[in-house]
């Protein structure tokens, strides 16, 4: 089933974000994918920059942790796309 999830992220993979990721089970994901493989379009490669399911499995219970963990991989995430934009400098 199409949701409204899929066409935000669709219209997130249309921007230059560093990071686009979608919470859910492996199996949710996979699904996800091949919709919008299906019916968007889209290929392997398109997807490719999307991330998910988002997180590791950390046994949390809580929204807060959940939330806690998801902004520290953003901020990793954030941090290795300002690396790689950096012009490369020659060593002195």
């Amino acid at each position: 089933m199409i949701g409204w999830t899929d066409l935000a992220l669709l219209a997130a993979l249309d921007t230059e974000a560093f990071y686009i990721g979608a919470i859910g089970s492996r199996r949710n994901n996979v699904l996800r994918q091949q919709r919008m493989i299906d019916h968007f379009d889209q290929t392997e490669a398109s997807l490719a920059r999307l991330r998910g399911p988002i997180g590791i499995y950390i046994g949390s219970k809580t929204p807060a942790e959940i939330a806690g963990h998801l902004l520290s991989r953003r901020s990793s995430a954030s941090r290795s796309a300002a690396r790689l934009s950096r012009p490369l400098t020659p060593a002195l």
